[in-house]
């Protein structure tokens, strides 16, 4: 990828945890660009996943749960809150609601990848990841026709694999990866900020 995007947003559900886990650990500095995660969680119990995901990133990395009219800021990973759908609104913050469940899910990969491809067009990239419904697909067909980049997991390496494929039949023009790339993809953004503060 020859440009950074602006935003990167990660959506995800059964088998996506450890995909996640795994890209944390191989970012060794913040990232200069803001991170959305979004994956299916339990809505009444505490499901522990801030506290999981804390304990995967380094010690430079904040990541914190989304909270509703909150900037979006370079530098931090921002996780959709349990039972509250994420969007992000004009002003690049952030919004919750308690609208219906969407694919079962609140929060929605859709609702958010759908609010961020309005507001963000051609610098967004969604990658999709593992996932039992079809939640993430309409999401990464309006990313596509923002102009945006997407990035969907290859069924063929997803424990989970509705939720890719139904991207893949919504999209043209998607970059179907296996994990260990999208894990690359992202830590590639790490090294070409690092190049560029390096030659000015």
């Amino acid at each position: 990828m020859k440009k950074l995007p602006e935003l990167i947003l990660i959506g995800g559900s059964a088998g996506a945890i450890s995909i996640i886990l795994k890209l944390l650990s191989r970012v060794q500095e913040a990232l200069p660009i803001p991170l959305v995660i979004v994956v299916h969680r339990y809505r009444k119990d505490e499901d522990h996943l801030l506290e999981v995901l804390s304990n995967g990133t380094k010690s430079l990395i904040t990541i914190c749960e989304a909270t509703n009219n909150q900037p979006i800021s370079p530098n931090c990973i921002y996780l959709a809150p349990a039972n509250y759908h994420l969007l992000i609104e004009e002003n690049r913050s952030f919004s919750l609601s308690l609208d219906p469940l969407v694919n079962y899910a609140r929060p929605s990969i859709d609702i958010l990848f759908e609010s961020a491809a309005f507001v963000f067009g051609r610098a967004l990239l969604g990658i999709l990841l593992s996932g039992a419904n079809q939640d993430g697909a309409k999401g990464c067909q309006a990313i596509e026709e923002s102009g945006g980049n997407i990035i969907i997991q290859d069924p063929n390496d997803a424990t989970h694999t509705e939720m890719p494929l139904s991207a893949i039949q919504l999209t043209k023009k998607n970059k179907i990866l296996p994990a260990n790339s999208i894990i690359d993809t992202i830590a590639d953004l790490e090294y070409i900020h690092k190049r560029k503060k390096n030659v000015s």
